[in-house]
């Protein structure tokens, strides 16, 4: 109790270090926070992410009457969906399955399946897989299918994606009624909470007479919350956080043992003087302790402000760039027991591992030097002593003086360590982010793939014609022959053959037969990895290709043309892939009877460049729509969904190293301002020789123009260094990796800053020298 009285009475006694101090802490702790905060809560969006893709964290399908009731009785099941598969309806010789869901269900679940159209109003209404378009139904059609032996009349509203990956069966019918009727029921459910969630879900499965083949859960999502294999992904998570709290304490421990010990320093006199009166060593060690302690309650109070509130913030600036690239992810604020509890142990950790080695220092003060308020005198070591080569050649004297006294301080390697570090890192790590996070959104290719069965050039054309969006369109059939003769890097292969009209034979520019040739990558005789073409320069031999199915043969002597960026051919075949074969639709036909290929055999393809990329979900529709059973590849949302999470990561890494580079230059900050309080009283006597303020504050101003210089030069220098060496390494293997980004910005953002730390300091000389009273510092003295 007597510890902590003197502790308080300590920090109430000096309020503007105690406020300075609890300021150091405060920082550190923002930095604890807003990871651990930024974690949890990209845990947990990931999280909802992954189980909104299934609509549920677990499924039931084929359940009895009795199996339903039994889970649907239980509370560990929570935001429960029931279905009903009344069996296999009829769309003319076609079977596809039939859903029933409530209204309410449709209501929750419907819109995230909605590929077009609306969701179904009443009990004649349903949505439709949109395989089944085109060529079968249409929105808006009247189809007369056959359910449970009774024919019905129903009407398209809507269509949805057979490739969702939702519970619900989407690869036919969805409909809604009120009441459910008889047939094999579903669950769609999630658990109160996600521990021991296989466990769990098992028992209950075992209770209510559920075999495993009838359940599934969603591994990804339980993956990220370390359910799924659960050794490895909470060693991953375990190993994540520690990664990012063991960065966090290097900075934190420099910040916080730096603010202490300059405490620790101006408490001298009263240490010496608590010596004096029978204090011993320990208890000094434990009121040392206790202070950082206390100071550790409103430095937490700030970090949680701060951290939570600055995430907040970013978050909420992700998610409106999600909403402007149409990426269906949101991230959540998570402000739970979990992240705060680990920052505040964090914390008092470092505090008390920070506090350690002042403790030991203040338990070791002399009374009698203390109360005489002697310091320690450093050692200047020989080499110091001697001048350097600037030294030797510079005339101008408050030069010659700054540059004398920067050689002779005992306290510039810590600082120019500290901050040489910090440099290096920010640079580093922005550097290496920049290169690795860049947007590698795809300029060259189709903005839209669409592929079908069978022959269905003229739909594909005039849907994509109606759109008016096209700027330049391939709309070729498709088919896949193995290579029996021909070169290396194809003999043994599938080659994809596009039969295309005269008009499109027109625009490649060269005589069909034509093979468009890309790269492979090899090793060349040292070993390194390089790009040569797929079809050697100088090949001419004919190529023999068989149908894998009739195993009938054809023989074919291609024009062997380089890939070409932004032309037709280049919308399917892409530089460093497979190679494509462009033949006419006559000789088509021809191949098409000697090999006795059958119409499943063949596809329709579809490849677009559209005039403004924002109109990719119109014609993506549109063609869903028109052509029956075409599977729709959209790589502008793609793109835009890379971009996005692109994005995010860079925003999240960037704001991690600022705030880390923030901790330590407020180290720095610091360090410099200690000094400048420490070196009052010998300033002072040079005052009172007839040294102005100005010159003064001209000495000191070099001095750590100096250090900041060589800090930023070093540190700049070793940043750039491992920025090149960690993309160097990541791209190890590449041979057509993208060209390194020098890391110019985070080069600026350095010498800004330190630029600003600068002018703060001579601001500050300044104003001390010229308001400092000059007497009473030299009896002091």
């Amino acid at each position: 109790m007597i510890i902590a009285k003197i502790s308080w009475q300590n920090l109430r006694q000096t309020p503007a270090r105690t406020l300075l101090t609890i300021l150091a802490m405060g920082v550190a702790a923002t930095l604890a926070v807003a990871s651990l905060v930024g974690l949890r809560s990209a845990q947990r969006s990931l999280f909802s992410y992954q189980r909104d893709q299934t609509q549920a964290l677990i499924g039931f399908s084929d359940l009895t009457e009795k199996q339903r009731r039994s889970l649907t009785a239980t509370n560990e099941l929570v935001h429960q969906h029931q279905f009903v598969t009344t069996g296999t309806a009829r769309l003319g010789k076609n079977k596809l399955p039939a859903v029933v869901v409530t209204p309410a269900t449709m209501r929750q679940l419907g819109p995230a399946l909605l590929s077009s159209g609306r969701l179904p109003r009443r009990a004649t209404e349903a949505l439709l897989a949109d395989n089944w378009l085109g060529g079968h139904a249409k929105l808006g059609d009247w189809l007369t299918i056959r359910q449970n032996g009774q024919r019905r009349r129903i009407r398209v509203v809507g269509t949805m994606s057979p490739y969702n990956r939702s519970y619900l069966t989407t690869g036919g019918l969805l409909q809604q009624q009120s009441r459910l009727p008889a047939g094999r029921y579903g669950l769609l459910a999630d658990l109160t909470a996600t521990q021991n969630a296989r466990a769990r879900v098992a028992a209950l499965a075992t209770k209510a007479g559920v075999t495993a083949s009838h359940y599934q859960l969603n591994d990804d999502a339980l993956a990220v919350m370390g359910e799924a294999n659960k050794r490895q992904t909470r060693l991953i998570i375990i190993g994540t956080v520690a990664g990012v709290l063991a960065v966090i304490s290097v900075a934190a421990l420099l910040l916080i043992y730096t603010s202490i010990n300059l405490t620790v320093q101006a408490y001298r006199t009263r240490y010496g003087l608590l010596r004096s009166l029978g204090t011993t060593p320990k208890q000094l060690r434990h009121i040392v302790l206790s202070e950082a302690l206390m100071l550790l309650a409103p430095a937490l109070l700030l970090g949680f402000g701060f951290g939570i509130g600055g995430m907040a913030v970013t978050l909420g600036w992700l998610n409106r760039l999600f909403v402007h690239s149409d990426f269906a992810f949101a991230l959540h604020l998570t402000v739970d027991w979990l992240p705060l509890t680990v920052a505040a142990v964090f914390m008092a950790a470092v505090t008390l591992i920070a506090a350690a080695r002042p403790a030991w220092r203040a338990s070791r003060v002399s009374p009698i030097a203390a109360i005489r308020a002697q310091a320690a005198s450093p050692k200047v070591s020989k080499r110091r002593l001697r001048p350097g080569f600037w030294l030797r050649h510079v005339e101008q004297p408050t030069l010659r003086l700054a540059l004398r006294n920067y050689r002779r301080t005992d306290r510039k390697a810590t600082m120019m360590v500290t901050l040489v570090v910090t440099v290096a890192l920010f640079v580093g790590l922005t550097g290496f982010s920049a290169n690795f996070l860049r947007d590698y959104g795809t300029t060259d290719g189709a903005d839209i793939t669409a592929t079908t069965g069978g022959n269905q050039l003229q739909a594909m054309s005039r849907t994509l014609q109606a759109t008016g969006a096209v700027e330049q369109q391939l709309v070729a059939q498709h088919l896949g022959l193995d290579v029996k003769q021909g070169p290396l890097f194809l003999k043994g292969f599938d080659l994809s053959i596009y039969a295309v009209d005269a008009t499109l034979a027109r625009q490649l520019g060269h005589p069909l037969p034509l093979l468009v040739n890309t790269r492979v990558q090899t090793e060349d005789s040292k070993g390194r990895t390089v790009m040569t073409p797929t079809v050697p320069a100088g090949y001419h031999r004919p190529l023999t290709l068989r149908d894998p199915v009739s195993k009938k043969s054809v023989t074919v002597s291609p024009t062997i043309v380089p890939h070409r960026a932004n032309t037709p051919e280049a919308l399917v075949v892409d530089s460093n892939g497979e190679v494509g074969l462009f033949i006419s639709r006559a000789q088509f036909k021809h191949w098409q009877q000697k090999l006795g290929l059958k119409t499943t055999n063949v596809t329709t393809v579809a490849a677009v460049k559209l005039r403004d990329a924002n109109t990719h979900k119109q014609v993506a529709a549109a063609v869903k729509a028109r052509v029956s059973g075409v599977n729709v590849i959209d790589a502008v949302a793609a793109d835009q969904e890379s971009y996005a999470i692109t994005t995010m990561m860079r925003v999240l890494m960037s704001g991690f190293v600022a705030l880390l580079a923030l901790v330590s230059l407020a180290t720095i900050a610091n360090h410099t301002f200690a000094d400048l309080m420490a070196s009052r009283q010998s300033l002072a006597m040079m005052q009172s020789i007839g040294t102005t303020p100005g010159q003064l504050t001209a000495v000191k101003s070099l001095e750590y123009a100096f250090l900041m210089g060589q800090g930023l030069l070093y540190g700049g220098t070793l940043g750039a260094g491992v920025s090149y060496g960690l993309c160097m390494l990541l791209w190890q293997g590449t041979p057509d990796h993208p060209g390194y980004l020098w890391p110019t910005f985070g080069l600026a953002t350095a010498a800004i800053t330190i630029g600003l730390i600068w002018l703060a300091f001579v601001w500050a000389t300044r104003r001390l020298l010229t308001h400092q009273d000059i007497d009473a510092l030299i009896r002091r003295a």
